[in-house]
């Protein structure tokens, strides 16, 4: 599933609403095969994503004319990165029972980075043989999609293969991955893990009368808020965390008796606040 700035969790209250879900979840990604949309096959809970919050409700609305079901509200979807560096973190994948036996040792570096992921091996060949140093990568990228806090997609972090150990005949790319996987896990705890919010650019077209209101109830949402006014109407640009944008559509056609306009993108990603859930 993609990473979307929204989510809408639809669940099932009866067995048919269940089949009628699950079915539902089907002809909209038919329709549309770029839509985020899970089912859990355990529970028949669905996950709808998005970016645009009175399109996911239409589309919850859609779906409870056809079904029985529950839908919840839009929630912001979070990501994930550290604060700072963990470093020579250790993880062993070592399964005895059953056959065949697996086994695979990683050390590992996390450090806060510039760009989304990145992998650096300084193993030696007499540590981790060759051929499996990819499957230590693939392990980190795996564990990155899901983050330590609240299951967002991990960010901004840099993965530095330091060594390991490995056994002639239990150890293999399987092994390694799994490994690789719980090392970037394990470091990530202790590299102080934080929850980044969506911030959006926010433009806002509104007469003149109204611009304060506009201006003040967008630094009220912890917005920044500017205005450019200008014959005929003003322009008002904000950066606001995209939390506090929920039912803004309702609250500005409250506030200027319909009369305003807006348009909102994302513009980049900031550290949440800690009471953030």
């Amino acid at each position: 599933m993609d990473d979307p700035l929204l989510q809408i969790a639809i669940e099932p209250r009866s067995r048919n609403g269940r089949r009628r879900l699950a079915a539902a979840v089907r002809r909209l990604t038919g329709e549309d095969p770029s839509l985020p949309a899970r089912v859990d096959e355990e529970t028949g809970r669905a996950v709808i994503g998005g970016a645009d919050e009175r399109a996911l409700t239409a589309l919850a609305d859609r779906i409870g004319a056809e079904a029985e079901v529950e839908a919840g509200r839009p929630r912001v979807v979070h990501r994930e990165t550290i604060r700072r560096p963990a470093e020579g973190v250790e993880y062993v994948h070592a399964r005895q029972a059953g056959c065949p036996s697996h086994f695979a040792k990683v050390r590992i570096t996390v450090e806060p980075a510039g760009t989304p992921y990145e992998f650096v091996d300084e193993s030696r060949a007499d540590r981790i043989p060759r051929e499996y140093v990819p499957a230590v990568d693939e392990g980190c990228r795996e564990a990155m999609r899901r983050g330590v806090l609240a299951a967002g997609a991990m960010t901004g972090i840099r993965v530095i293969l330091l060594g390991g150990a490995f056994h002639e005949i239990d150890s293999s790319a399987r092994a390694y991955r799994i490994a690789g996987a719980g090392a970037l896990r394990r470091a990530v705890r202790q590299a102080g893990p934080v929850l980044l919010e969506p911030v959006m650019l926010v433009r806002v077209a509104v007469p003149g009368e109204h611009a304060d209101a506009v201006v003040a109830d967008l630094g009220a949402r912890r917005g920044l808020a500017e205005a450019a006014r200008r014959p005929g109407g003003t322009t008002v640009e904000a950066l606001v965390p995209l939390a506090e944008m929920l039912g803004y559509a309702t609250d500005l056609h409250a506030m200027t008796a319909g009369r305003a306009t807006y348009t909102m993108v994302l513009d980049s990603y900031a550290e949440a606040p800690e009471n953030t859930a």
